[in-house]
């Protein structure tokens, strides 16, 4: 089921903690920036008044009021900059679209007939936060304006979204920033636990596939919508636009805390409700099952959404048969998708019943996605929920496989020696050993760094804009001070990348800058400042990937 409770971010895999309560704070003045877009705050009684009634109308008890000023094109990058607890950050975007190659739109009337439309333009975005190497943002160019998700490196989020369509005296221009936890608690839940009795063992479908660091799995999704739905956008093409923004909304979490990205391959838009008449969350799930097994069988899909827009009864907002990717049976959803306000609610409510169909169930989390009672919090546990989708998805056959670009250096360490491209600072302190091996992995060997060593590796970018990092790492006994760094070279100077001092082996994916890109004196780097005779860190399966 899903129900509403609010969310904290408290994640035990490591997240900066000093940022997991950060609050919004006044813009701040910004150095000019070419080619950026215009935020300013607003001020005056009313402004204060939209700036209640957009919390109000969008469930937040907290959020910052912004204006932008400059246009903004379809099809076309954004940079733009924006102020995020107190630090002025600058997003940077360019067109990706969500859409399989063979993907379709249609539009069904009440006669029941089904009429190809065009898809119209990729309004989906995609990119990161500049000063923050490891962030990713996912952004959306609508009719009412632009729609945000800003993931940062430390685990926060915030999200833009535009409030004209929302507030009676709101300019076009006005928007509202606000963080995970600026949403207020509402008493909506996931019906999935009333399915009990018609859920499906999970499907077995063999071995799959394994993937590393630089791969992602792609899931192709059909959606599907109701009358209602249609009626609260009044037009296919805004239909359309909307689906899209969520599914690239979800795919952030996805595939940073999964390696999952959906793809649409299929649109349904309905003008008449048809097949779909029931507000009863497990009646309207078995309508749509129904349907697609007897009037959808061509669609090529891994899985199927339903977007309604019928008030369900119970409280209900959601339901989904669970463990069931790749299963054309039972592998079905449905969310009623704007039950909650923010774009958050949104995004997270279809994470959380696509979550149930990677085989993700209901956890005691409130803040977390697959808690059964709404939270908008938009990231999966690191345990039981994180494991449970793994496990699916390594075991489904259906599934695409996605690459992140080319690979330019790698080392998984598994030839047992060191290699002559890395130089280390001290010999005896880098050591490749079997205890240092990445325990997600099947290898044998990693590479141990005790105490205070450097270890880097040269490779040319030449060529390839956008630098992205693919590396396991754990450390052992250290400090609150002491921690293992990643730095990149420039051809002048070193620049950090990130540092952690994480316990547990973790996957890491950091985006480097954009000096990183098309630089010929390009080099990586490992450091560690610890000390002590029993502190350490390890380091495997290390990607440099050029896109």
């Amino acid at each position: 089921m899903y129900p509403v409770r609010r969310p904290r971010l408290s994640d035990p895999r490591a997240f900066k903690p000093q940022l997991a309560t950060m609050q919004l704070t006044p813009l701040k003045r910004f150095l000019p920036l070419s080619a950026a877009l215009c935020l300013t705050g607003l001020v005056g009684a009313q402004d204060n008044l939209v700036h209640v009634q957009a919390n109000m109308a969008l469930g937040l008890e907290d959020s910052q009021l912004i204006r932008i000023n400059q246009p903004m094109s379809v099809g076309s990058n954004i940079l733009l900059q924006v102020d995020l607890g107190g630090l002025p950050m600058t997003l940077d975007l360019a067109p990706q679209s969500v859409r399989t190659s063979g993907f379709k739109v249609v539009l069904i009337g009440e006669d029941g007939v089904e009429q190809a439309i065009e898809s119209g333009p990729v309004r989906t975005l995609w990119g990161s936060v500049l000063e923050d190497p490891g962030s990713i943002v996912s952004a959306s160019l609508l009719d009412d304006g632009l729609y945000a998700r800003i993931s940062l490196s430390s685990g926060d989020d915030y999200w833009l979204q535009p409030i004209a369509s929302k507030v009676r005296n709101a300019a076009p221009t006005d928007y509202v920033l606000y963080h995970n936890d600026d949403t207020i608690d509402v008493s909506r839940r996931c019906g999935s636990d009333l399915l009990k009795d018609q859920i499906p063992e999970p499907e077995t479908t063999g071995g799959g596939t394994t993937y590393g660091p630089g791969t992602f799995w792609i899931c192709e999704i059909g959606c599907d919508t109701d009358a209602n739905y249609y009626n609260d956008y009044g037009s296919a093409a805004a239909v359309q636009a909307r689906i899209e923004s969520v599914v690239n909304g979800l795919n952030v979490q996805y595939l940073r805390d999964v390696d999952i990205r959906h793809d649409i391959s299929h649109l349904i838009i309905r003008t008449s409700n048809g097949p779909y008449t029931s507000t009863d969350p497990s009646t309207l799930l078995n309508q749509f099952r129904s349907e697609w097994k007897s009037n959808q069988t061509s669609v090529q899909r891994d899985i199927a959404h339903l977007f309604t827009g019928k008030n369900l009864n119970g409280g209900v907002i959601g339901v989904a048969w669970l463990g069931v990717i790749c299963d054309k049976n039972f592998g079905y959803g449905l969310v009623e998708s704007d039950c909650c306000g923010s774009f958050s609610c949104t995004t997270d409510l279809s994470a959380h019943e696509l979550g149930h169909n990677w085989n993700a169930g209901h956890c005691t989390c409130s803040g977390w996605t697959m808690n059964p009672y709404i939270g908008c919090s938009n990231r999966f546990t690191a345990n039981p929920s994180i494991p449970a989708i793994e496990n699916h998805r390594d075991s489904r056959t259906c599934l695409d496989q996605g690459s992140n670009g080319t690979i330019l250096a790698s080392d998984d360490f598994e030839s047992g020696t060191l290699g002559s491209q890395w130089n280390c600072s001290t010999a005896s302190r880098c050591v490749i050993k079997k205890k240092a091996q990445n325990k997600n992995s099947s290898g044998k060997w990693g590479l141990q760094l005790k105490k205070t060593v450097d270890i880097d590796l040269a490779v040319s970018t030449a060529g390839f804009a956008t630098i992205d990092i693919y590396v396991s790492e754990r450390s052992q006994n250290y400090e609150s001070t002491e921690f293992l760094n990643m730095d990149w070279f420039d051809g002048s100077s070193w620049n950090m990348a990130d540092q952690w001092q994480q316990k547990g082996w973790r996957d890491r994916m950091v985006t480097l800058p954009a000096g990183a890109g098309n630089n010929a004196a390009f080099q990586l780097r490992f450091s560690c400042n610890a000390k002590g005779k029993q502190e350490r860190s390890k380091v495997d399966d290390v990607l440099v990937v050029g896109n």
